[in-house]
């Protein structure tokens, strides 16, 4: 991921997640997130590691925190079962992957997640889905002003 000028722990807790399907809705919710104050975890869509892939979600999210440097904006990839892909996001330098498992091969992951600076997230944390949403930046607005 580019340095947006936010380097944490991989345990810090993350911010409100905000699932986003394409730039607009990105920028829309790094937007409300910098105009809030607050943080945004751009969360991708369920399994998109293995239909649209790591590198298309991580320049999605650097283009969308480009004029926001300081603004705290987690990219979070969902990999869904596939493991591998998982694995590669990691060692490609996505900080955060969500992946579903046995609790042996989630275990296995996150250790290695650790050893990259990175982490499994497996909380179960409401997000704002933007699927079908007409007016996204007002919903990301509400939702961070919510939380």
């Amino acid at each position: 991921m580019p340095d947006n000028g936010i380097m944490e722990s991989p345990a810090a807790p993350l911010p409100p997640r905000i699932i986003v399907y394409s730039l607009a809705h990105a920028e829309s919710a790094v937007a409300a997130a910098a105009e809030s104050g607050s943080g945004v975890a751009l969360l991708s869509p369920a399994a998109a590691a293995s239909s649209a892939g790591a590198p298309w979600f991580q320049a999605l999210v650097a283009m969308a925190a480009r004029n926001y440097p300081g603004t705290r904006v987690i990219p979070i990839l969902d990999c869904g079962d596939a493991v591998g892909y998982a694995l590669g996001a990691l060692q490609g330098g996505v900080p955060v992957v969500r992946v579903t498992g046995t609790p042996e091969t989630l275990e296995r992951l996150t250790d290695i997640a650790g050893r990259l600076g990175a982490r499994v997230d497996t909380a179960v944390e409401p997000a704002l889905d933007l699927l079908d949403r007409q007016d996204v930046a007002a919903a990301c607005a509400a939702w961070l002003r919510k939380l």
